[in-house]
């Protein structure tokens, strides 16, 4: 199995609230498998905390929450962290993908970003060869994602130029 070892880590109480936090956080995201794999890391970094340390996180951990958590209904998309993987090999992936207008069509994509939008739902930023341009595509949307063994060039554009470009934010990055 792939994976990173780490040396014993000791947390101070700030560093483990910080942790739980990102936690409530991740936890109220719109993508499955970012909660299953952060959850999964979380276990593994919980075990390594002194008992008096987890005791507090764990007393915290019940009188914290976010709210769209309890109330939030809406579909979660679950491809967020294969995406990310498809991304930095420079691999191009297939979707089924269904638009908003409820039309389905089969895309071949090549990956160049990945970004939360305002409503904290996933969205992938892909040069779609169907149209032969920068398409953005809600995870939610997609139906069925599969990354081919087919490579690409990575394009000379910057995230920040894209949305420059795109939506005239100036950036800082």
């Amino acid at each position: 199995m792939e994976g990173f070892r780490l040396p014993p880590i000791m947390f101070t109480e700030d560093e483990a609230n910080a942790l739980l936090t990102a936690d409530l956080i991740i936890q109220s995201s719109k993508d499955t498998s970012l909660i299953v794999k952060f959850s999964e890391a979380l276990s593994k970094v919980r075990a390594a905390m002194s008992t008096r340390i987890l005791k507090k996180t764990e007393l915290l951990q019940q009188k914290m929450g976010v709210s769209n958590v309890y109330i939030d209904g809406s579909p979660k998309s679950k491809y967020l962290l294969e995406i990310q993987k498809a991304l930095v090999a420079h691999l191009v992936v297939s979707v089924d993908y269904t638009s908003k207008e409820g039309k389905s069509s089969q895309r071949k994509l090549e990956p160049f970003a990945v970004f939360s939008n305002q409503n904290n739902e996933w969205v992938l930023v892909a040069f779609c060869r169907l149209r032969n341009d920068f398409r953005t595509f809600s995870l939610i949307n997609i139906d069925t994602f599969i990354i081919t063994s087919e490579t690409f060039e990575p394009h000379k554009m910057t995230f920040p130029q894209y949305l420059e470009k795109t939506y005239g934010n100036k950036t800082d990055k």
